[in-house]
């Protein structure tokens, strides 16, 4: 059993986190919530499923979001220029958990993991000055609505 999905996370400074959300989530309406909004409460933490590749026209539709989200993201955390941003992915199978993806403030890019690395979550999230060495709560199952999750269950037990 696995899973797969894209993580929008970010490190309000001086900014509301349900503004940032609201914001985010006019761009990217995709994007889930986590199901406690108390967990975690003060990053903005928003997540992308990533349907697995049995169905190829949603895989596509799913990957052209994730593509426009790190494609903009530099260009939306101008507007909240003291908060930092990371879009991770997190690939997880068989116990192992493998991450990349891009951490921006201000418009620039602070960190960029290209190749799967098992501590590449934890160097995105520490250059947006979220503390984290190993275990990060979002990744864990069911911080997120079932269909964050269900997009692999379904396509792996078809497949």
């Amino acid at each position: 059993m696995g899973f797969q999905f894209h993580l929008l996370c970010g490190n309000p400074l001086g900014v509301e986190v349900d503004e940032v959300e609201r914001e985010a989530l006019k761009h990217w309406p995709s994007l889930q919530r986590r199901l406690d909004p108390s967990k975690m409460a003060d990053l903005v933490l928003l997540a992308q499923p990533t349907y697995h590749h049995d169905d190829w026209d949603e895989a596509e539709k799913r990957l052209a979001i994730v593509s426009d989200i790190e494609e903009c993201l530099p260009d939306f955390s101008r507007r909240f220029a003291s908060s930092g941003f990371a879009l991770i992915e997190i690939d997880c199978h068989g116990g192992i958990s493998l991450y990349e993806g891009l951490a921006v403030r201000d418009g620039e890019v602070l960190a960029k993991v290209d190749s799967s690395s098992q501590d590449g979550h934890a160097r995105l999230l520490q250059a947006i000055d979220v503390p984290c060495e190993w275990y990060f709560e979002p990744f864990a199952r069911e911080f997120f609505p079932s269909a964050v999750y269900d997009a692999w269950l379904t396509s792996s037990s078809t497949g």
